[in-house]
């Protein structure tokens, strides 16, 4: 063997031309013990290549051969074959474990290029994957601090894939060395399939996330290739790249590139992929459109409905982010790549229809312009207006629909059949007269009309009088003398049916950024602007002063000079170094504009801490006074919405929901469903949702009039409390170690159960002390009589079905649509399943409660708000998660005990409203009862463990009181209405 390895020359380092070979004077080796490779090596083939590689060499060997494989015309290295298929699994299994260390250094940056260009092929890729797999294997448990010189450590897999796959032209390269060394197309098809098979099946995404699930955080840089979004951003970008080349490589590019698409749409992170995919497309590049519609229609008609799904949620993110006054733009531009998409597909234009009729989720939760755009772009297909406003009316006046679908979805499907009624009108009148005519249309409004629920009764009215108004004459309209019908929520569904949209150009979508920046440049000059006038003209014109006359004045008693005291106190009077003492305080915020800002400078401790004690009571001030707070009311709720405690200070939490709780008294009609919407679709942790929550629901009862019995709750201290406070006490750090931090709306919840539960205890007691004649009663003196507090005056019941609670169930409602009825299960999107953790859930069903409890008995639209609640608490998502967890399972019974207390079921007296709840909720009753019995055996019968099981066990306890009260008392009643049903 050594006869066979001598040395063939003696000379230094020399180099030949590119095809010839590589001479290399080796003088040492990596490892000592490695001994059959000669110092000098003389590469005139692969096999000697592949024997080099195999033995051990030596770093300039294996240099010389990383470059020989690299040069052109040498070895096809990226041609599979037996030959390159050993060489590549040589490279992944012997070089990298022991050589990435030192290639990654940046002296030898020439043999780490030449490395990663010999495994930038599907083998290669393959190869890594495989080794990954592989190092799993040999580390089944998690790695904890994984060792440099390990060779069996995975982050050098990782680092070798994160530098092969960086940038977007890793799929353009692959395909273009495809078409370059391999001659035989099945052969290519086969080759792309299976890299397809790779990254768009997600083979390579789950064993990255295994790897990176068993590193410590030394590992977590990798996380892209691990992290479902960021891979599939990723590879949007690299196929909408390999897309842009199909005009340079042919229409083979096109159909690869779609190949890859059509796969990565199954892999359930659509949002980031459809964004890079079709990127040019969505910002109104007339350039790339044309490329990307031939992307599109080389999918095949699944994958078709899938993209064009994804491209409407991306146009629904512009409308939500962009300002009301480009809308218009907006809605030209997206009608017409709505138009541009669909073109002569049939089965693109079923998919519009049944998105806008919403049966099943559609367009459910999605911005007013989005649906205008879609409308706009179905009309200009023949006959499909017409279509679609027919099976509109069907489901709309569907008994069914109108008994057990949410309130939301029947005002998006009015909403929807009205915009379809004005652009029929505009097209064709005698078309909407012959609909306005029909049995469908009657039909529908007569169950409108007869329904119990006040909301879909509104809907049928506001429906038949827009037709109406279209078509009729002025004294033969169809018109309501309800209350209900007499308010500017009216006004706005009339106005639908007037509104004129026209198919634009692309160029509007690609405008709108531009004019976004534009209009905010010029709001905040418009703000400067105002905010200099605003300025007191003390501070604006210079102080002068005028000399009259100069007098001296003589003295000589010493004793008319005032004498002042020394200061107890003074910085520079203590032993401290002068050099630290802190000259600059800041001073309390004075403008809001000023209290954003240091909220905002997390790093500065003081400015922080005295912004966050200051910001509810400034807030409050200046609420009543100019328009500071409207201003800026929506920036400094996202900004107290997603502050994080970064001092770890004591009353930091507290103060946070007391400012949030002032920026909603602000302005409660926009607040309160703003901080509903965020609480679902904001980009917030469990945590900050929650204290979204508690604000919502504290502000709430104080407009309700409870604030002086939520002090206790937000604990905001006023300013006599500091002088009184004890002289001794724990820090603060230590403080939470002893003392439970009660969470504010789960006191609330306690106190307002204790209130309800107290009369049942109270008549148990006196069922077991004798009858009642024989009990004597008080009589209230006059002293007492006088001293009882006068009726508070409740704001909330006004507010509360529009602004606060609807707002909430809305949201609530559009989730379980879109991410299904099981609580734990994963949806489609890539969006996190948040709100199904049992924190979130009993917090949303206590607001609820706490809501309908704060609006009290006398609400306007209590029957509404009862049905929908009722509705929600007896869902599969939250019968199922209250069989899981213990926490949501109290909150549903509070919430039932909550509702029956409101609706009059303990009340004596409450005939009325005990029968209302018999004759429109009998089936939700009997329903409760049922369940409520199978809890009652599961705690009572099972005999509770815990406090926790035993509070739960009463709480059942009193909701079946309260049913049983109504189902007795009417329970022929009941019989009668269940029957029809």
């Amino acid at each position: 063997m050594d006869s066979l390895l001598s040395i063939s020359s003696s000379k230094g380092v020399s180099e030949v031309s590119d095809a010839g070979p590589v001479e290399v004077l080796s003088s040492r080796h990596i490892k000592p013990e490695s001994t059959s490779i000669p110092t000098t090596t003389r590469f005139f083939d692969a096999k000697e290549v592949l024997h080099a590689l195999q033995n051990r060499p030596s770093l300039e060997t294996l240099s010389a051969s990383l470059k020989w494989l690299s040069k052109p015309g040498n070895f096809r290295i990226k041609a599979p074959g037996p030959l390159s298929t050993e060489i590549i699994a040589s490279i992944v299994n012997d070089v990298v474990p022991h050589f990435w260390p030192i290639l990654r250094e940046k002296n030898h940056s020439k043999e780490r290029r030449w490395l990663l260009y010999t495994l930038t092929s599907v083998s290669g890729l393959g190869a890594l994957l495989a080794r990954l797999k592989l190092v799993l294997r040999k580390n089944p448990s998690p790695v904890g601090s994984p060792k440099k010189d390990d060779i069996n450590d995975p982050i050098q897999v990782l680092e070798v894939l994160d530098a092969l796959q960086q940038g977007d032209t890793f799929l353009t390269t692959v395909w273009a060395d495809i078409q370059q060394f391999v001659q035989n197309p099945t052969q290519r098809t086969i080759l792309w399939k299976e890299l397809v098979s790779i990254l768009a099946s997600g083979r390579l995404l789950s064993v990255a996330a295994e790897a990176l699930n068993s590193l410590d955080s030394e590992g977590k840089q990798f996380s892209w290739l691990g992290e479902g979004s960021v891979f599939t951003k990723w590879l949007g970008e690299n196929i909408n790249t390999l897309a842009r080349n199909s005009k340079q490589h042919g229409m083979e590019a096109l159909n690869s590139a779609a190949l890859m698409l059509g796969k990565a749409l199954s892999l359930g992170y659509r949002d980031g992929l459809i964004a890079t995919a079709f990127h040019g497309m969505l910002s109104g590049d007339i350039t790339r459109h044309e490329m990307e519609l031939g992307l599109h229609n080389r999918l095949n008609s699944v994958d078709q409905t899938r993209a064009v799904s994804g491209i409407i949620l991306q146009l629904n993110h512009k409308f939500t982010s962009s300002k009301k006054v480009l809308h218009h733009r907006l809605i030209s531009g997206s009608s017409a790549l709505i138009k541009d998409l669909c073109g002569e597909k049939p089965h693109l234009k079923e998919f519009l229809l049944n998105w806008l009729i919403c049966d099943s989720g559609g367009c459910v939760g999605t911005d007013l312009g989005l649906r205008r755009a879609v409308i706009t772009a179905i009309s200009t297909f023949e006959g499909y207006a017409q279509k679609s406003i027919r099976k509109l009316l069907v489901q709309f006046g569907d008994k069914i629909h109108i008994q057990h679908v949410p309130i939301i979805v029947q005002e998006v499907c009015s909403q929807n059949l009205l915009l379809l009624a004005g652009r029929i009108f505009r097209l064709d009148r005698n078309q909407l007269h012959e609909i306005a005519r029909s049995s469908i249309f009657i039909n529908a409004i007569s169950n409108r009309l007869a329904a119990s629920v006040e909301r879909a009764r509104f809907l049928g009215m506001v429906t038949g009088m827009s037709v109406s108004e279209l078509v009729d004459s002025a004294d033969k309209r169809m018109k309501f003398s309800v209350d209900t019908i007499n308010s500017a929520d009216t006004d706005w569904y009339m106005a639908l049916t007037g509104i004129q949209d026209s198919v634009g150009s692309l160029k509007d979508l690609e405008i709108i950024s531009h004019d976004e920046e534009s209009v905010l440049s010029i709001k905040t000059t418009t703000t400067s602007r105002e905010t200099r006038h605003k300025q007191p003209v003390s501070s604006l014109t210079p102080v002068t002063s005028k000399i009259i006359a100069i007098e001296e004045i003589e003295s000589s008693d010493e004793d008319d000079i005032p004498h002042y005291q020394k200061p107890d106190s003074d910085a520079s009077d203590s032993d401290e170094d002068p050099t630290l003492i802190n000259r600059n305080k800041p001073t309390p915020p004075v403008y809001i504009r000023d209290l954003i800002t240091y909220l905002k400078d997390t790093e500065n401790h003081d400015r922080h801490t005295l912004a966050m004690s200051h910001a509810s009571s400034l807030i409050r001030r200046k609420s009543s006074y100019g328009t500071e707070v409207k201003d800026y009311i929506e920036d400094l709720a996202s900004l107290l919405c997603g502050l994080k405690d970064e001092y770890d200070i004591g009353e930091w939490q507290k103060q946070r929901i007391a400012a949030m709780v002032a920026i909603i008294l602000a302005e409660p009609i926009k607040m309160g469903k703003w901080f509903a919407d965020m609480s679902f679709s904001g980009d917030y942790s469990i945590a900050q949702r929650a204290s979204m929550l508690t604000a919502v629901t504290l502000a709430a009862r104080e407009l309700a009039g409870y604030a002086e019995e939520d002090t206790e709750l937000t604990n905001t201290p006023h300013i006599s409390d500091y002088k009184n406070f004890p002289s001794k006490q724990l820090p603060p750090k230590y403080e939470k170690l002893y003392l439970n931090a009660t969470d504010p709306l789960k006191s609330a919840a306690y106190n307002l159960e204790t209130k309800i539960l107290a009369p049942l205890a109270a008549s148990a007691a006196d069922r077991l002390t004798g009858p009642s004649i024989l009990k004597t009663r008080t009589f209230s003196s006059r002293l007492a009589v006088e001293s009882r507090k006068k009726p508070i005056t409740n704001k909330l019941a006004t507010l509360l079905t529009d602004h606060f609670f609807f707002p909430l169930t809305n949201r609530w409602r559009i989730y379980t649509l879109t991410h299904g009825t099981d609580p734990k299960g994963s949806s489609s999107s890539s969006s996190s399943n948040i709100f199904s953790t049992p924190l979130l859930q009993t917090h949303l069903l206590k607001t609820l409660s706490l809501l309908l409890a704060a609006a009290g008995p006398g609400t306007i639209s209590l029957p509404t708000l009862t049905t929908e609640f009722w509705s929600i608490l007896l869902s599969r998502p939250i019968l199922a998660a209250a069989r899981e967890a213990l926490p949501v399972l109290e909150a549903v019974l509070f919430g039932l005990l909550t509702l029956l207390e409101v609706n009059g079921a303990g009340v004596e007296g409450e005939d009325v409203s005990k029968r209302r709840l018999a004759e429109e909720c009998g089936e939700a009753l009997v329903e409760t009862r049922a369940w409520v019995g199978v809890v009652m055996e599961g705690t009572v019968g099972g005999r509770a463990a815990s406090k926790e099981e035993e509070r739960v066990g009463m709480l059942a306890a009193a909701v079946l009181i309260r049913v049983e009260e109504v189902v007795e008392r009417y329970q022929r009643l009941l019989i009668g209405a269940l029957a029809g049903v």
